[in-house]
């Protein structure tokens, strides 16, 4: 179910009490972000039970539902529910290999994927919202676009899992088909919906044909998937670490400079932990670590401080506070899980292959860590990881054959002078992005594995993070980049006008060295500095 609050009037406040909980309604769009928490839990019964859900309530031309009550009452007024259906029955071979699963319902996939072709009325290749159903944006400033970018994004998507599930089946001819589409689809996603004179993507592309012009946080739900242009993504993901949209509890779903009608719990300046959570996933995509571990750490804090344990559907922007809307939100909560495990941890099954991917990207001042119950197929898999001056060690185990694709993340800087995998010297590349290394190599692991990397660690900023004090506002700093230069590191951050804060700095050394920030008063609300260590 989407969630639970007290029961209240229907919309516009105009009906009697409708009785119902909240939110307590399977919602085909929330069941389908929340089922891939669940298949980073390895929970394949649960994920399994949902796409029965869908498939049972999917309609005879193959849309799937937005909303089921839990008396039966079933409405089909969303675009997105029916490509995100396909996405996550890809999603969830990929995670437990249960190829006879995807065989027994490939006429529930066909009609979904031949449901959202059919929306395309005027021949641009693309899935509509018109006469067909809103995304997210289901009304405000912003609603009323031809075909939204998250629906488009997710239609590319569904054609990419379509085809993996048809080659994985054998179906070589409709894999080929769904494979060439999406080749097509990927193409205007990247180009069309591109705005070059402003560096991000378009939320929209209007009736007339042109696209909208503001940038939306929802954008990041499609850039987390790993299929928009790399250089493009990173352009638009960065521009979410400015104040102007970060709070000390999220991210809000416009710049705070955005010209709004309407301010009510739904306007789209206030903060959904759900986006914070898609945002995080982004910034780990493109290589934005810590502000990926700040937004993880925004929506973890939310749950375990403030709220107590519950996760809502929507935080004030102007203060720590829910809006009154669904105190317990399923894809809120989710969300503070599937940042942990794919983001930090890189975490990425193919049990076809009997194999995954672990890309830890970890704080710098973390020297500890252990992580058990990664699930591939029916295999499951952890590690331990210790770190000592000038080495690390990881400790892998796991109760059956695997092959592990390993990427750490270090410091920018950092010298990796050799790596071994039980005793035995191993082949290793590594990459500079200009703020990060990674390194990359690769392994067998049946039973247990230790991993030992030599290195020379460089500096680093530790992630910004601030836990929020209940309706207070947001007072913390964020770090907009950095980078090394000629042996000095540059940090560049942004911080409330007249205020003071604490940046920490990860020394080579190992030591940890906390320094304040002064941003002085002035005109402008926020304030950028540059600092050179």
């Amino acid at each position: 179910m989407a969630g639970y609050a007290s029961s209240r009037r229907g919309w516009g406040g105009g009906q009697p009490v409708s009785g119902r909980p909240g939110y307590a309604w399977y919602f085909g769009r929330d069941s389908e972000w929340a089922s891939l928490a669940f298949l980073d839990m390895g929970d394949w019964e649960a994920v399994r039970d949902n796409l029965e859900l869908l498939m049972k309530y999917q309609r005879v031309d193959g849309k799937i539902h937005h909303e089921l009550t839990s008396s039966g009452s079933v409405h089909y007024d969303a675009s997105d529910a029916t490509p995100f259906f396909v996405v996550l029955m890809g999603k969830y071979l990929r995670a437990s290999g249960d190829k006879a699963f995807i065989r027994d319902h490939m006429d529930n996939i066909r009609r979904a994927m031949d449901f959202c072709a059919s929306t395309d009325t005027n021949g641009d290749r693309l899935p509509e919202n018109i006469n067909v159903g809103h995304g997210w944006l289901e009304g405000g400033d912003f609603f009323g676009n031809r075909t939204e970018f998250v629906v488009a994004g997710l239609w590319e998507k569904a054609l990419g899992e379509a085809s993996y599930m048809c080659d994985a089946l054998g179906l070589k001819k409709e894999a080929d088909a769904y494979s060439g589409e999406r080749a097509v689809i990927s193409e205007i996603l990247n180009n069309d919906f591109w705005k070059g004179e402003k560096g991000w993507y378009s939320y929209g592309k209007r009736d007339d044909g042109t696209f909208a012009e503001e940038l939306l946080v929802l954008v990041n739900s499609i850039i987390l998937m790993g299929d928009t242009d790399p250089e493009k993504s990173v352009s638009t993901v960065d521009k979410f670490s400015s104040l102007h949209f970060h709070k000390d509890w999220g991210t809000a779903q416009v710049s705070d400079t955005t010209y709004l009608s309407w301010h009510g719990a739904y306007s789209e300046d206030n903060v959904w932990p759900l986006h914070t959570g898609t945002l995080s996933l982004a910034e780990y995509k493109t290589g934005l670590y810590n502000q990926g571990f700040t937004n993880l750490m925004c929506n973890l804090t939310a749950a375990l401080g403030g709220f107590h344990g519950r996760v809502p559907e929507v935080i004030h922007a102007d203060g720590f506070r829910t809006t009154g809307i669904t105190l317990f939100q399923c894809w809120s909560e989710t969300m503070v899980v599937q940042p942990v495990i794919e983001g930090m941890l890189g975490f990425s099954p193919d049990a076809l292959g009997r194999g995954m991917t672990i890309a830890p990207r970890l704080p710098a001042d973390w020297n500890a860590v252990r992580v058990d119950q990664l699930a591939v197929g029916g295999v499951h898999a952890g590690f331990e990881m210790e770190k000592t001056k000038g080495r690390i060690v990881y400790r892998f185990h796991s109760d059956g054959p695997l092959q592990i694709a390993f990427r750490p993340t270090f410091n920018i800087g950092t010298v990796v002078k050799g790596l071994s995998v039980n005793g035995a010297k191993t082949d290793f590349s590594t990459a500079s992005d200009g703020a990060y290394v990674t390194m990359d190599t690769a392994f067998d692991l049946n039973g247990e594995a230790e991993v030992e990397i030599v290195l020379e660690e460089g500096p680093a900023p530790l992630p910004a993070w601030k836990l929020a004090e209940d309706g207070g506002p947001s007072t913390g700093l964020v770090i907009l980049g950095h980078r090394l230069e000629g042996g000095k590191l540059i940090v560049t951050v942004q911080g409330h006008a007249g205020t003071a804060d604490d940046l920490r700095i990860y020394d080579p050394s190992g030591e940890v060295r906390t320094v304040s920030v002064d941003f002085p008063a002035g005109p402008s609300p926020y304030v950028t500095r540059e600092l050179v260590f």
